[in-house]
């Protein structure tokens, strides 16, 4: 494991990462506050979208051009959007919502392919003995963005609303672009014999190849389901329930990321020995129970308990699958069971908010929020009931 690769690598991805935090704080509040909580629904569905299409075609990107190169691009692509937006605020000064829709969709078309690319590097990076320590890493970027995302977008909205948001984004994407163009591997690409890869693994495949895996992404896909409105009912919550302001919401993100980066703390230090059901099903139970406590807090600091909580417990159950996911196929398959992976995150989320559009007509916003919690972990317990069938 060559560390120099490994540092431009965790530096590149935190300053990605936090773009990505800052971004989705400062335009949910923004969008939050001139447009609605209509529209908020509106760019989350929009956002998921190229996910869902660019699914089928991101493994193929990957093995045709390398992990390392899809990520270049990618960032290179929201590098130069932002600056073009940043650009744009001197002719319009004040972004229509239609406008914002539009930016955040191609931002996510770059997104769609630099996950499963992320996610697919470790194993270039690493060898197998290092990859749940650089997985650890890779959680932690994800963990460290969570907690400084939203404190930087509320200091660079305070500036200029979103415009020097984007300008900030713009220098981000670029640093995070040039530190993955030095990133030297000596092999960059997956071999034949390490997999099928995408040209002839097709997904009926997947299926019948990796039915464990198919079995654990059709939980996440469902638990993501209930866990999605989190991201929309932490401002409603702060808005509502707690009369608070930007601020407030800040902290309740940072809460959840820091919750998130102990975690990968003590997976990095500590090499938990279990059965796969255990690391799945304890961290995710309990990450249900701290879902619930979220929704019954009366207080601010019961809900930054709650969410530190829930940060903590939902890495840990993170960081298992993802090196499971790692270590299970055979590598060249990586990049089609990453993609999945992405799939099955992203395509919950328009289902999600239609769930949540659903269960907005109750009018006591604890109960949605209580219905979301108990539905996760009675999908932890129906996966526990498989998994013990399955005797991992």
């Amino acid at each position: 494991m060559k560390k120099s690769n490994i540092v431009k690598f965790f530096i590149a991805q935190i300053l990605a990462r936090l773009c990505d935090r800052m971004l989705l704080v400062s335009s949910i509040w923004y969008m939050t506050t001139y447009y609605g909580k209509s529209w908020l629904i509106a760019l989350l569905i929009v956002s998921s979208i190229p996910h869902l299409i660019c699914t089928f075609f991101s493994s193929r990107v990957i093995h045709t051009y390398s992990p390392l190169l899809t990520m270049v691009g990618a960032d290179c692509l929201r590098a130069i959007l932002f600056l073009l937006m940043f650009v744009s605020c001197f002719f319009e000064g004040h972004y229509s919502p239609y406008l914002l829709l539009g930016v955040f969709f191609v931002v996510n078309i770059a997104a769609a392919f630099f996950n499963p690319a992320m996610f697919s590097l470790p194993l270039l990076l690493c060898d197998a003995s290092d990859l749940q320590k650089v997985m650890s890493l890779v959680s932690a970027t994800t963990s460290i963005s969570s907690v400084v995302g939203p404190i930087l977008g509320v200091f660079f909205y305070g500036i200029d609303e979103l415009t020097f948001v984007f300008l900030v984004a713009f220098v981000g994407y670029l640093i995070a672009t040039i530190l993955e163009t030095l990133i030297k591997l000596t092999r960059k690409h997956f071999t034949k014999e390490n997999g099928d890869g995408i040209l002839s693994f097709t997904y009926i495949k997947f299926v019948t190849r990796y039915r464990l895996i198919f079995l654990l992404l059709g939980g996440f896909f469902l638990i993501n389901i209930f866990f999605i409105p989190l991201q929309l009912y932490m401002p409603l919550y702060t808005k509502l329930i707690f009369q608070a302001d930007l601020k407030n919401l800040s902290i309740m993100e940072s809460l959840l990321g820091f919750g998130g980066l102990i975690a990968t703390i003590v997976l990095y230090l500590y090499h938990w020995q279990a059965s796969l059901r255990l690391k799945i099903v304890i961290p995710y139970f309990f990450m249900g129970v701290a879902y619930f406590l979220f929704s019954i807090s009366f207080t601010p600091l019961l809900a930054y308990i709650s969410l530190f909580l829930l940060g903590f417990f939902a890495t840990v159950g993170n960081v298992c699958t993802l090196n499971f996911l790692q270590s299970y196929p055979k590598s060249g398959d990586i990049p089609t069971i990453m993609s999945l992976v992405n799939f099955s995150l992203v395509a919950s989320v328009p289902l999600g908010l239609l769930v949540c559009s659903i269960l907005l007509n109750i009018n006591y916003i604890r109960w949605q929020v209580a219905i979301y919690a108990l539905s996760t972990m009675l999908i932890v317990i129906c996966m526990n009931f498989m998994l013990k069938f399955k005797k991992t």
